[in-house]
């Protein structure tokens, strides 16, 4: 079963992704999409509580919901923003590539092992993320992709983006790997209730102190992306839970990368220049180690 809520885990973030790549060819409002979409959420974590037996969730888990609902929303926001200017490669690379701080923290702090080969793979994994940010990085310098070149007009503004995108993707990482290893399974339900919770608080907040035009397309195309952000996290934890931090963080995230780069060119014609496709034969090889291992 944990490899299945793996595959499910990979698949819902890649529909994200492919929906906010949408969101952003139609270029509407991000600020609506993203508060609504936290409605959906939250519903379906609630639900999935309440129909659970609504089991009481211990201060670990409270605390650990609300300050990760606050790094979803920041991130959320941020993938939004990148992946309009330059495309789905750069940012989806560099979420994954956070994978090195849960995975850090997995090794030191709960002594799990890693064998030769999924240390290999993992080295690898590493390098296709850095070879997919290339990719992307040289077709923007071309104005290849995105609507706007945010590291032609202000360098360090774009890279101050790119570390905040990083950590945000890290350290909600790290926030799923404390509470898989000090929370029990039965309050995965209530802990994500409360993460969803506090980021559609924080989301309407923001949309609210923006004064953003609320349009009911936003409303449900929100809606609509709510569903496989709610499920992926369900996945996920699940996922971590049978098969462990070692594995479940560098696959889910290599999975994610490729197939939403992959999905992105058939369906927009994005295309892959010379250091892609090289990115993209590391990520499969790093896949098959990993799995191996």
């Amino acid at each position: 079963m944990g490899l299945l809520y793996l595959l499910l885990s990979i698949s819902s973030s890649v529909i994200i992704a492919l929906l906010l790549k949408y969101n952003e060819t139609q270029e509407r409002s991000r600020l609506v999409p993203l508060a609504s979409n936290y409605i959906t959420a939250t519903g379906i974590t609630c639900y999935l509580w309440w129909h659970g037996g609504s089991d009481s969730l211990g201060n670990i888990s409270v605390f650990l919901g609300i300050v990760t609902g606050i790094f979803f929303v920041v991130g959320f926001l941020l993938m939004m923003i990148f992946i309009g200017r330059i495309g789905i490669a750069i940012p989806v690379s560099l979420t994954r590539l956070a994978v090195a701080l849960p995975i850090v923290v997995s090794i030191v702090f709960y002594g799990e092992t890693a064998s030769g080969m999924q240390i290999l793979g993992l080295g690898l994994a590493l390098i296709c993320f850095l070879l997919f940010g290339r990719s992307a990085g040289q077709e923007e310098a071309s104005g290849v992709s995105g609507r706007d070149n945010i590291f032609v007009s202000s360098p360090r503004g774009g890279w101050l983006l790119l570390i905040s995108l990083f950590l945000c993707a890290g350290f909600g990482g790290i926030s799923m790997k404390v509470r898989d290893e000090h929370c029990p399974i039965d309050q995965m339900h209530g802990f994500l209730t409360i993460l969803f919770g506090m980021a559609l608080i924080l989301s309407w907040v923001i949309v609210i102190a923006k004064k953003e035009q609320i349009l009911g397309r936003d409303v449900c195309f929100g809606l609509i992306l709510g569903v496989p952000n709610g499920l992926s996290s369900i996945f996920f934890i699940l996922a971590l839970h049978k098969l462990g931090g070692l594995m479940v963080f560098p696959v889910n995230d290599v999975g994610v990368v490729v197939f939403s780069s992959l999905a992105a060119m058939v369906i927009w014609r994005e295309k892959l220049n010379q250091t892609g496709w090289v990115a993209l034969a590391v990520a499969i090889v790093a896949i098959v180690l990993m799995n191996v291992g």
